[in-house]
């Protein structure tokens, strides 16, 4: 983690990183802005717990918040250049909506250079541009319950929200996207309904799926495939009309081109 990098090459890094320090505690219900760019600066002891939060920098060390217990109440202190040499130095770097997290003064200095928080956050919003323009398609009853039932194959006791569905079958971009109110009512509704009929469990704000659940699945899914025959015999059976009505009007078109050609 960086506890060999050499004093100055941290103290560089530390340098820059305070140039661009978090703002003041704020109104917690304010909005934040969407420009903001900070770092929180952390030093590393060998067993690479987190021990102290950069605060400033001078001559002797940087002073900051001293955790004897990372979960504990700080204590001011400063932590001297030769005490330095022995910590590693991390750095959480708030871009924008984003976060990024450098390790080593070198993946600090990396990313400044390559501009690589604001090609990432560029390209994340024109994902999400693209991501909006895109019908967020609305699945039926035997999509959701086919999810429950996968996520619970993959974790028992599968437990989630209306937006947690959404975000699953979706991704994390849906609950940006223009048109995530109507599609989340649409998914409440399905979900309420799962529960009316016994697939589902609410509690709360969660649902979790019941033992009926996979037997009311694969009737949904054998009708479906019933229906999806009968759809492929009736088109077979279109194909077929069609090719008999081609048929027939090659053979008419042969006996009058007969009549009109007669042998001589």
């Amino acid at each position: 983690m960086g506890y060999f990098t050499r004093p100055w090459w941290k103290r560089a890094a530390i340098r820059v990183a305070l140039r661009s320090r978090p703002p003041q505690q704020q109104d917690i219900f304010a909005e934040a802005p969407r420009d903001q760019d900070f770092f929180h600066i952390y030093l590393h002891d060998r067993a690479g717990v987190r021990r102290f939060i950069v605060r400033e920098m001078n001559n002797e060390g940087v002073p900051g918040l001293w955790f004897d217990d990372p979960r504990g109440q700080p204590q001011e202190r400063l932590v001297t250049n030769d005490e330095l040499k022995g910590m590693a130095v991390s750095f959480l770097h708030t871009y924008h909506s984003a976060r990024f997290t450098y390790t080593t003064p070198l993946s600090l200095f990396r990313a400044l250079w390559t501009f690589y928080p604001a090609r990432s956050v560029w390209w994340d919003n024109m994902l999400q541009r693209q991501f909006n323009q895109t019908e967020l398609v609305r699945g039926d009853r035997m999509r959701v319950l086919r999810h429950f039932v996968q996520k619970n194959i993959e974790k028992p006791d599968y437990h989630a929200s209306v937006v947690t569905v959404i975000a699953d079958i979706y991704t994390s971009r849906s609950v940006l996207h223009p048109r995530y109110d109507q599609t989340e009512s649409h998914y409440s509704m399905i979900l309420d309904s799962l529960v009316h009929s016994g697939d589902l469990a609410r509690n709360g704000a969660t649902y979790s799926m019941k033992d009926l659940a996979v037997a009311t699945l694969e009737n949904m899914e054998a009708e479906k495939e019933r229906h999806d025959d009968n759809i492929r015999q009736q088109s077979r059976i279109g194909w077929l009309t069609a090719a008999l009505i081609v048929l027939t009007i090659l053979q008419a078109g042969i006996a009058v081109w007969g009549e009109l050609t007669p042998d001589p």
